[in-house]
């Protein structure tokens, strides 16, 4: 599933899950980056949290209405010849705190943190989507190697 990184969001979408099919594995797609620098975070992961973030446009009405809002944002302004990257107008769309609740981002004592936590709520596997494909390749490299060293270990553990 494609909710976000919230925990309420996450529990809701297992108990959709749940509703339908008691005994179905399930695992939820977040998006992720580790790092020091927050607003350089934010600018890579703002790709695929568009996309992330358009999946939500048949389920607002289990978001805020100020996320609600985001979202329609989104959707109206997604345009499919900029897919996935962050100059796109539907990655504009979200704003600073959207992403830092939305997304898994900073330290990497803090992705492990809210990453444990999503698995604590049900989760049987978690998919991370990263930087979005206008990232410079030496930028998402490097926080994909640091999130592989530092982020991983710690879920795992």
């Amino acid at each position: 599933m494609t909710v976000g990184a919230e925990p309420d969001q996450v529990r809701w979408g297992i108990e959709q899950v749940r509703a339908v099919s008691p005994d179905v594995p399930i695992g939820a797609l977040v998006v992720a980056a580790t790092g020091t620098n927050l607003p350089a975070l934010r600018e890579i992961v703002r790709a695929n949290a568009s996309i992330s973030a358009h999946f939500r446009r048949d389920t607002t009405t289990a978001l805020a209405p100020s996320d609600a809002a985001v979202v329609a944002d989104v959707t109206r302004d997604y345009d499919d010849a900029t897919h996935a990257t962050a100059a796109a107008t539907q990655a504009r769309d979200l704003p600073d705190a959207f992403l830092d609740r939305f997304c898994v981002i900073g330290p990497p004592d803090h992705c492990v943190e809210r990453l444990r936590e999503l698995v604590s709520l049900g989760l049987d596997h978690v998919i991370v989507v990263g930087a979005g494909r206008d990232t410079d390749p030496a930028v998402r490299e490097a926080s994909e190697r640091l999130f592989a060293r530092e982020v991983l270990p710690g879920v795992r553990g």
